[in-house]
Order: structure tokens, then C-alpha cells, then sequence
């Protein structure tokens, strides 16, 4: 993020996009949304088109910032985690990444 400060500006801004899209858009949105610095996941229970028509909304928000979404009905992956549905309940796995590598 480049300075000090550049994670918490991000952070803010992001906050408050989220507060003038879920202000604006006039359908349902998602029951949970979590966010951390400029990641966000959201889960649902709504048929698969109210979610994509939010998706559709908050894609063409903002003119300097891009959206990637992902939808499935059982495994999302979020950070480094894989999060499932499976005997409705939510199951999660990490996935463990090198980060460097010997000289």
C-alpha cells in the first residue's frame, strides 16, 4: 500500500463506498458482508440473481475502483482461507503459501 498511512486511508474510503452503495441501491443486499482493508466477502441467501444484480451495481459504482466477485453455492475463497458450506454449516481451511524462498 505504499506509506504508513496507506492501509487506513484505504480502509476509510472503503468504509465509506460501502456506506453510499448499501444507501443507494435500491434491491436487496447481502445478509453479511465483511471487509478487511480493500477485501470484502459477502454470504447470502437470496436467489442467485438478486446477488448478481448487486454485484452488476456496485461493478459500475465508482469510476477508479474495480470489483472482482465470485459466486458459488458451496466454496469461496477469501484471503488466504477457503470457506465451504457443507451439512449447512460453514468449514474453513487456510492455505499455507511460501513466502520466500532460501538464497
Amino acid at each position: 500500500m505504499g506509506t504508513k498511512t496507506g492501509p487506513s486511508y484505504a480502509c476509510l474510503f472503503m468504509g465509506y463506498l460501502k456506506w453510499q452503495m448499501v444507501n443507494r441501491y435500491q434491491g436487496p443486499t447481502p445478509e453479511f458482508y465483511y471487509r478487511y482493508i480493500d477485501d470484502g466477502i459477502g454470504v447470502s441467501t437470496m436467489p442467485l440473481d438478486d446477488p448478481k444484480n448487486y454485484i452488476d451495481f456496485v461493478k459500475t459504482f465508482h469510476p477508479s475502483i474495480s470489483f472482482t466477485s465470485e459466486i458459488s453455492t458451496s466454496t469461496v475463497n477469501f484471503l488466504d482461507i477457503k470457506i465451504s458450506i457443507r451439512d449447512r454449516f460453514a468449514r474453513q481451511s487456510t492455505t499455507n503459501r511460501r513466502i520466500a524462498t532460501p538464497i
